[in-house]
């Protein structure tokens, strides 16, 4: 293609991502709208057009890269048009888009509606549901061992330092025992080392 170049092509791509992102807050997450304790919504009226809107963005996408290879100039019109019409409202995106180029408005419908049927042919239920299953499981497995591992390092931790605590007294009470105890001057009162007024008769204690 003349006078384009792959970087501008992602550069778009992610123009359309940012924007399909925006739509669905400022972090880019789906939001649940339920809050906790209220009524649960049945009729998922938000999924619904979070995936109204997400095909309308890839039917954006393909039919921009469809441009990139086939006509320079509409690609580039195509490219400045989603710069500034951003597609995560999929509805007004194609309304606007019509004003502009009803042929370009009507190639995204029809694009978003035949990848829609792709989906839905290929789209195993049973399978996401599972898959969203086992990813909770391994995430709440994730946590549990990360748990599990907090808790081991406090009690090594407290165990090295009851190992060192003891360490030092037997070696005090080895000096006391094998030296001091026999030095003259030198009492056991209380489990305290005593000395008498000519100081100790040695320097393992202070």
């Amino acid at each position: 293609m003349r006078g384009m170049s792959g970087g501008s092509l992602q550069r778009c791509f992610h123009i359309l991502l940012m924007g399909f992102q925006g739509s669905s807050g400022s972090s880019g997450a789906l939001g649940i709208v339920d809050e906790l304790g209220g009524q649960y919504e049945d009729t998922f009226n938000d999924v619904k057009r979070q995936i109204l809107n997400y095909f309308t963005y890839k039917a954006v996408r393909t039919v921009l890269h469809q441009l990139y290879e086939m006509n320079p100039s509409q690609y580039t019109w195509f490219y400045n048009f989603i710069a500034s019409n951003k597609p995560g409202d999929g509805k007004r995106f194609i309304r606007t888009l019509g004003k502009e180029k009803q042929e370009l408005a009507e190639r995204v419908m029809v694009t978003r509606l035949h990848l829609y049927g792709k989906w839905v042919k290929k789209c195993d239920h049973a399978e996401i549901y599972k898959e969203i299953s086992d990813e909770n499981l391994e995430l709440m497995r994730e946590r549990l061992m990360e748990t599990c591992q907090m808790a081991i390092r406090r009690y090594q931790q407290r165990e090295t330092w009851v190992t060192v605590a003891l360490s030092v007294l037997t070696l005090k009470l080895f000096f006391f025992f094998h030296c001091c105890s026999d030095c003259p001057g030198t009492t056991l009162q209380k489990d305290k080392v005593v000395y008498d007024s000519k100081g100790p008769c040695c320097k393992h204690f202070p």
